[in-house]
């Protein structure tokens, strides 16, 4: 049986790109459901609006993604004291 925390855990461990691509589609269909079932537009008009919005969506998650993980992995190189301000 999968849990939720071994989901979450595969999930962690894809690269940047598909995680984006993973949510972009599981947006894509949300959205795309609520802008016809909610909203009331039309196929057409829900399909476009679906896919600017999963595009925006995706584009945001990649480059916060990269962001972050450029940020996280350079927090382990400054550990410690700095030359000028250790005790004499």
């Amino acid at each position: 049986m999968v849990t939720g925390s071994d989901l979450l855990t595969g999930f962690r461990l894809l690269p940047p790109f598909r995680q984006t691509v993973l949510l972009g589609c599981v947006f894509f269909l949300i959205f795309d459901l609520y802008a016809y079932l909610v909203l009331g537009l039309s196929p057409a008009e829900a399909l476009k609006a679906a896919l600017a919005s999963a595009a925006l969506f995706m584009a945001v998650y990649y480059f916060t993604a990269l962001i972050v993980l450029r940020i996280s992995a350079g927090s382990g190189k400054t550990g410690g004291p700095r030359k000028g301000l250790r005790g004499k």
